[in-house]
């Protein structure tokens, strides 16, 4: 008698594509504000942060700004300031 094998790779069929894009998955509150993360190695962190110190501003301010001058470069619009968080 011919033993059936278990847990056989042949019985599984390819699964097709789907015919229309995936919904992305909204993960903010939908308002006029987004958080981001952005991650840097250590020795790229520190640089940042020495610069900013040295021109006496955050790393958002310093990354906001090298933002604009490369709009700036692209022939973009700048990108309009957000304003401060301010604690309630």
């Amino acid at each position: 008698m011919k033993r059936t094998r278990k847990g056989s790779l042949t019985n599984l069929r390819e699964h097709e594509a789907p015919t229309t894009a995936p919904r992305r998955l909204q993960r903010t509150s939908g308002g006029p504000i987004v958080t981001l993360t952005v991650r840097f190695n250590r020795e790229a962190w520190e640089v940042l942060r020495e610069m900013a110190h040295s021109d006496n501003v955050s790393l958002n301010t310093l990354i906001y700004d090298a933002c604009n001058e490369k709009c700036q470069a692209r022939g973009l619009p700048p990108i309009p300031p957000v304003p401060p968080i301010t604690k309630q």
